[in-house]
């Protein structure tokens, strides 16, 4: 069987147990790896040729580590499931060793940038040729984008969870979000305040007719935003005035460190991000610079109990 016709198979197996975000991600790398071994019989493909993949992902197509790793766990996947379907090798978990990812620091935004980026979504630079100067206008889509930035910064809520998210998802009594289909297809509830719950309602107040099925956040014509429009909203945003490398996964970092610098807890964050293991919140917390020595002063047990 064709490597193409395999992959059939591993979709009607699996994609119901997948978002369709690594639908897509994972459908893409599929199919670039098809392409590459000109799409040979399924039990002909060997661990040489999996490497030989990755290898030319990182030596001729320059591609980053992590997208090397993501083409890996794809390809794992697959195996995993065509391993046993096919009385074949697991090519991949036998013969492929895992990628090396370097640790990068996940730099949050300062709330100087985080400004201008709010800035960005409600002015945008136009040519007056009366007065022969660029003068800002405001940007009809700013009260959309604004609450954008809003619920980003607020809740550090992914990018696919955001774009997914319909109006019966807002809960309007409590200020939160119901988050039904995040990573995993797992649920939570994201809390809002006062501040971002006044920039979606703002935003709700401007829009027309809607049903309560409708996507929170559309675009101007009337579609659900998609992760590459929200990431041209807020890189847009950041470009105009200044900031570099802004993005909507940027904003969860931001969000995840500064809660932790205001107080908020680790395993509180675990909830809050959606994160499987408490390792990965981890990193936030040495990246938020917690004074160890002031915060035993504050919560001691041996004081608090005058032992």
């Amino acid at each position: 069987m064709q490597f193409s016709e395999a992959v059939e198979g591993f979709w009607l197996t699996n994609k119901r147990n997948r978002s369709e975000a690594t639908f897509a991600s994972y459908s893409r790398i599929y199919r670039s790896i098809q392409e590459w071994l000109e799409d040979k019989e399924i039990e002909e493909v060997t661990a040489r040729d999996v490497n030989g993949y990755l290898n030319y992902l990182e030596e001729e197509r320059c591609v980053q580590a992590q997208t090397i790793m993501n083409h890996w766990i794809a390809l794992s996947a697959f195996w995993t499931w065509a391993s046993p379907e096919f009385e074949i090798p697991h090519v991949v978990k036998n013969g492929v060793p895992r990628p090396k990812v370097p640790k990068k620091m996940r730099e949050p935004h300062s709330e100087a940038e985080v400004k201008l980026i709010r800035r960005g979504v409600q002015y945008m630079k136009s040519y007056d040729p009366a007065n022969e100067k660029y003068v800002e206008v405001e940007r009809r889509s700013y009260v959309r984008d604004a609450a954008v930035i809003a619920v980003l910064l607020d809740t550090g809520i992914r990018a696919a969870e955001l774009c997914a998210l319909n109006i019966a998802d807002f809960d309007r009594q409590y200020g939160r979000l119901n988050v039904l289909h995040g990573k995993g297809n797992k649920q939570r509830i994201l809390p809002m305040g006062d501040r971002s719950r006044k920039r979606l309602w703002k935003y709700m107040s401007v829009r027309k007719e809607y049903d309560e099925t409708d996507p929170l956040f559309i675009t101007q014509n009337k579609k659900r935003l998609t992760r590459d429009y929200l990431f041209q909203i807020v890189s847009r945003a950041g470009s105009r005035y200044g900031v570099k490398g802004a993005g909507p996964h940027r904003f969860r970092h931001t969000f995840a460190i500064n809660f932790l610098r205001n107080g908020g807890s680790p395993l509180e964050l675990q909830r809050i991000l959606g994160h499987e293991k408490l390792e990965t919140v981890l990193i936030y917390v040495q990246l938020a610079e917690v004074d160890i020595e002031s915060a035993q002063k504050r919560a001691s047990v041996g004081d608090a109990w005058v032992i």
